[in-house]
């Protein structure tokens, strides 16, 4: 990768400073390939950091720093350069320009980013055992990856319902699960308690609209509001009879590179937009001219 894209660090700089520059920049320009800021923008709960996020979005390197560990698991080939190169010996600045030329031999031997994968893809097609609404067969899957626990996802929930009210019967909608708070984490086995009764979408609904109550003790009274064994379903949620369930989703999550909720997928697609009605409707309307399918 050439350093044409953006401006070479001043000379009046100390060499060490220059060196740490330029990484920093290379990999800065790998995050934003795979969105990253995007998503913890989207995944941040915190208010305060979420503004400060936000307003280094303008700066020249960002927040990269706070998150080189995620760019490392994603690209093992830096963390081998950055191992041998630049941590050799507990010194990163004496083989700061022998680690550019590294870095350059990777890039001219194959590149990171192939151009002909633009979008990831949803790796776990859209089966008989997912959770969905609307036939497998409609000419829309729209597939999102969430937590009942997530501020965000509540966000998107009615967003998804108007979108379902006006494509149906062209869309079918998928919910898999994908974890990401661990206050109530018997919120996602309440879910999937309930479809063991045939109530998943009824508990679904429940859930998003009443986020701010996911206690054992609310969830049991959701059960029973729905008409459900009570007994049975507070012996599952005690015993986690459905962990293995909401671990599928996940593992079918990160194969295909979700790290944030909510996550959305088109026609196997990954949606990397806001989930705003005025954004995720025309997308997904996109799709429903069959041409328009992958």
């Amino acid at each position: 990768m050439g350093f044409d894209q953006y401006h070479e660090p001043a000379n009046e700089l100390p060499p060490e400073t220059r060196t740490f520059a330029r990484i920093i920049a290379s990999l800065t320009e790998e995050a934003e390939a795979i969105g990253w800021y995007e998503q913890c923008l989207a995944v941040e709960h915190n208010p305060q950091a979420r503004a400060i996020m936000a307003n280094a979005q303008g700066e020249e390197f960002k927040h990269f720093g706070m998150h080189l560990e995620f760019l490392l698991r994603q690209k093992p080939r830096w963390r081998v350069v950055l191992q041998d190169i630049l941590f050799k010996e507990g010194d990163i600045i004496a083989h700061g320009e022998e680690a550019e030329e590294a870095e350059q031999k990777l890039h001219d031997a194959e590149p990171l980013y192939p151009k002909a994968i633009e979008m990831p893809h949803l790796t776990v097609p859209v089966s008989e055992r997912d959770h969905r609404q609307g036939s497998l067969t409609a000419a829309v899957t729209l597939v999102e990856y969430g937590d009942y626990e997530c501020p965000y996802c509540a966000l998107a929930y009615p967003v998804v319902k108007e979108i379902q009210r006006q494509l149906d019967p062209t869309l079918c909608f998928v919910f898999r699960h994908f974890p990401v708070a661990q206050s109530h984490p018997h919120a996602r086995h309440a879910a999937e308690a309930a479809a063991a009764q045939g109530k998943f979408w009824h508990m679904h609904d429940m859930l998003f609209e009443h986020q701010d109550a996911l206690d054992d003790e609310h969830l049991l009274h959701y059960a029973a509001a729905l008409g459900l064994d009570t007994e049975r379903f507070g012996w599952e949620l005690q015993n986690h009879v459905f962990a293995p369930r909401v671990s599928e989703d996940v593992e079918s999550g990160r194969h295909s590179r979700v790290s944030g909720t909510p996550t959305f997928f088109i026609n196997g697609i990954r949606h990397d937009d806001t989930y705003t009605l005025d954004v995720l409707l025309p997308a997904v309307r996109s799709y429903e001219n069959p041409r328009g399918n992958l």
